[in-house]
């Protein structure tokens, strides 16, 4: 069974040239479905069959629970709150948009507000990411020390060779994503910690004021986390 729900035109779209009137619509055609087979020896078969009917076959695999909070105009603190219980989160991060650009076609609605925070740290219990929170004037000027902790966290400053898709430039005017790993080793990334009733996950955020005073903000938090499946011959059980 596979549902598919479209999103509002006016966020899924817009106007490069500006003008409303330009955008009327949009229609899709030749829509197909992609799929790869891959046929597998008698050997391989008989043997993921007698470990599917005995332990069952564990994989495991990325969820993401999603929450958002608006803020009024004016406003430019918050404190928000993850309320999912898992047993392994893995990153948070979260991305700073304009709501009155979300259903505007003449503008990019997926495009985050310029950067302009002046505090952030996460909070998981007792437990904060980074240790200490990360301040700046609230200026694009000043936001080195976030774009580190986002490319930190996707792994990209593991190897020299490894290099961002996300440019320094790009990050102060479009994407602003702050991230935090809940990883104890990230090399391994096998010590993820759980999130209960006790311990929940928490942004303090403040903004720049003068840049508040006229922006309604949309703040969307991601929560990353660990997902099991479970696969015997007659049925599939998920865990979280």
């Amino acid at each position: 069974h596979i549902e598919i729900i479209w999103e509002d035109v006016r966020t899924a779209f817009f106007a490069k040239s500006g003008a409303a009137g330009d955008f009327a619509g949009y229609t899709l055609t030749n829509i197909a479905i992609v799929t790869d087979a891959i046929t597998m020896t008698d050997d391989v078969q008989k043997t993921i069959n007698m470990e599917s009917a005995t332990n069952g076959l564990e994989v495991c695999y990325n969820r993401v629970f999603a929450t958002s909070t608006t803020l009024a105009q004016g406003v430019n603190t918050a404190n928000i709150s993850c309320r999912k219980a898992v047993s392994q989160a893995k990153i948070a991060y979260t991305v700073c948009m304009d709501k009155t650009k979300m259903v505007d076609v003449t503008a990019d609605s997926f495009k985050s507000v310029p950067f302009d925070v002046e505090r952030w740290q996460y909070r998981l219990g007792s437990l904060y990411f980074p240790k200490e929170n990360v301040q700046s004037d609230g200026t694009q000027a000043d936001c080195a020390e976030s774009y580190i902790n986002l490319i930190q966290t996707f792994g990209v400053l593991k190897h020299t060779h490894m290099e961002s898709s996300v440019s320094f430039t790009d990050f102060k005017t479009k994407v602003g994503l702050l991230a935090a790993s809940f990883e104890r080793d990230q090399e391994l990334e096998l010590s993820a910690l759980p999130v209960n009733n006790s311990r929940t996950v928490e942004l303090d955020i403040q903004f720049d004021a003068v840049t508040s005073a006229g922006l309604t903000r949309q703040l969307y938090t991601f929560l990353q986390y660990c997902g099991v499946a479970r696969t015997f011959i007659d049925n599939v059980a998920s865990s979280i």
